[in-house]
């Protein structure tokens, strides 16, 4: 499954982040990274509202990369937190195997 890691790292924001995310939902993108660390309030919120938007699971860096030796999958720095029901909603599109 495509889930976009890191969106603001490709240097968009706003208009130009939403039509980015959009035509890569058109292309099969199943999520995109809308909880992160070092993310403001305000940028999680943004994310969240593009993922929504899109019909995208908004997946927290944990979630699809969790591979640090001090944090679990589904916990963060600072006050990330995952729901269980991210998790929940990635496997539910998983295709069949």
């Amino acid at each position: 499954m495509a889930v976009l890691a890191h969106p603001y790292s490709m240097g968009l924001e706003g208009p130009d982040l939403a039509r980015a995310v959009g035509e890569l939902a058109d292309a099969g993108l199943v999520g995109i990274e809308a909880i992160y660390g070092r993310y403001s309030s305000r940028q999680r919120q943004e994310l969240g509202n593009l993922a929504r938007r899109f019909g995208l699971v908004p997946p927290a860096a944990r979630t699809i990369t969790g591979h640090q030796a001090d944090l679990r999958v589904g916990t963060g720095q600072g006050d990330l937190k995952v729901p269980d029901r991210v998790l929940a909603e990635l496997e539910a599109r998983r295709p069949a195997a």
